[in-house]
């Protein structure tokens, strides 16, 4: 059973008018959450073993269900809304669900998907019956960066190491305040902004509007996020890349004097980016690593060990090798395995490439199959570039791919225009000749990085050269 759960009858009997969940519109104590969640044990307790989907925006709706269902002997199975119907679609017939719950703004789109979809429960009373916890597992469908989707089991077995460990990591207490952002079909915002806050009898702020367009952010959302002064942020890199940039513009001393860790993860950030909000706005910027195989945070920095340019370290009882370069993992996180199907194995290859330094920080430089074969025989991986071209050339942005006649290609957002009429000459004097790019694209004032992120928030470099194609009139394109 999940510890969180244990800890919400606990502060529920201790302390029920305490508030643990926010929204827009109310704050919502332990004696309502409860309420609500015994109701889902109470609808569900007599039904056989069922897969349950879980469908719907940020909100204190779906914190619910997915606590009410994790009380239950079902398996619980979060549907990423930003996937698009046909993936979904996949997704059910794949993880053999049996029931969907959603809310209200969702309800039309997912009933047309699968027929038997209810809306998420509520109680119609104050319930303060002793609620009954049974072994939790849960589906959680990856991203899914080069094949369809797949579905990681994971149990509460995992889940309970992994909320301690980041609880301890941060030190999050009582009096912290944590804002929901990231797509809580994700299993890491699932563990932060529910059984996290939970177990350390915190605070989660969710809204659901923004969550709605979580990778198209409005100012107005940017403000709201800075103005709710939370300690803790779990983000992506375009997030923090848009919060370094408002904050640059504009002061906000109550959320610097209240922010205690803004945890970023997902892809690489910025060096640039990095350094803004690290050295010159002074943020406690922390980036991670993770996978849903190994229930969601691998390593990550923190305020007593932190290294621009890494994923910081090792969190407790996880085991990292690096073998022919690859990140390779072992311990008690480790999922059961890939719906329906059992791990057969106790080391888990990532097909990540990275490495470990003395001190142990693990540094993770990209996907093993994001590796640029060249026509002159040499593999490269553009992350090995990025980090020969960081400290030397003054640039926002570069994006290092193959074109479709196999050219490999830069694409860079300089920081000073200036640069761009010796930008060859200093290519060609920090780079040996064998990576040397046949093509350089300096991107106009006017780029937006938006046009170029999939579905799940990331760069997708088969994006970058279709853009460059459309947009001649907004690039300089220099041949080498």
């Amino acid at each position: 059973m999940l510890n969180s759960l244990i800890s919400l009858i606990k502060h529920y009997k201790s302390n029920p008018e305490k508030v643990v969940f926010k929204d827009q519109n109310r704050s919502y104590s332990y004696k309502y959450i409860y309420s609500n969640v015994f109701e889902y044990s109470k609808v569900l307790k007599n039904n056989k073993k069922l897969n349950i989907g879980i469908f719907g925006n940020n909100s204190v709706e779906y914190a619910i269900a997915d606590c009410g269902i994790s009380t239950t002997k079902h398996t619980m199975v979060p549907i990423p809304s930003f996937f698009n119907d046909d993936t979904i679609a996949n997704i059910i017939k794949d993880s053999n669900i049996d029931l969907i719950f959603t809310d209200q703004v969702n309800f039309t789109r997912i009933k047309s998907i699968f027929k038997n979809t209810n809306l998420f429960i509520k109680s119609l009373s104050v319930n303060s019956k002793t609620l009954e916890l049974f072994n939790h597992k849960r589906i959680i469908y990856t991203s899914g960066t080069t094949n369809k989707p797949k579905g990681v089991i994971q149990s509460d077995k995992q889940m309970n190491i992994a909320i301690k460990n980041l609880i301890n990591t941060f030190n999050i207490q009582s009096k912290d305040t944590y804002l929901s952002l990231l797509p809580i079909s994700t299993l890491l915002e699932q563990i932060c902004s529910i059984h996290i806050t939970l177990q350390a009898n915190s605070l989660s702020i969710f809204n659901e509007d923004i969550s709605k367009r979580i990778f198209s952010l409005k100012e107005d959302d940017l403000y709201f996020i800075l103005y709710s002064k939370p300690n803790f942020l779990c983000i992506s890199p375009i997030i923090l890349k848009q919060l370094v940039n408002y904050l640059e513009k504009n002061t906000f001393d109550d959320f610097t004097k209240n922010i205690k860790s803004i945890c970023v993860g997902g892809s690489k950030s910025s060096i640039d980016v990095l350094n803004r909000g690290i050295n010159h706005l002074k943020l406690p910027i922390f980036e991670g690593y993770g996978l849903s195989e190994f229930c969601s945070v691998v390593s990550v920095n923190n305020q007593h060990f932190n290294k621009i340019g890494t994923t910081g370290a090792i969190l407790p009882n996880i085991k990292c090798k690096i073998i022919n370069g690859e990140i390779v993992l072992s311990g008690p996180t480790l999922m059961n395995g890939y719906y329906p199907n059992k791990i057969q194995t106790d080391e888990f290859y990532t097909g990540d490439l990275g490495s470990l330094s003395k001190e142990g920080f693990l540094t993770v430089y990209g996907r093993k199959d994001d590796v640029l074969i060249l026509d002159n025989g040499r593999n490269i991986h553009p992350e090995y570039i990025k980090q020969l071209l960081v400290d030397k050339i003054n640039y926002k942005e570069i994006y290092i791919y193959q074109d479709d006649n196999n050219d490999l290609c830069f694409a860079i957002s300089l920081k000073d225009n200036d640069l761009k009429k010796n930008l060859i000459n200093f290519i060609k004097s920090i780079l040996p000749e064998y990576i040397l790019p046949k093509k350089i694209y300096v991107l106009g004032k006017n780029f937006d990085q938006k046009q170029l992120l999939s579905t799940n928030g990331k760069v997708n470099s088969a994006k970058i050269s279709n853009y460059l194609n459309l947009n001649k009139g907004e690039i300089t394109n220099a041949i080498l």
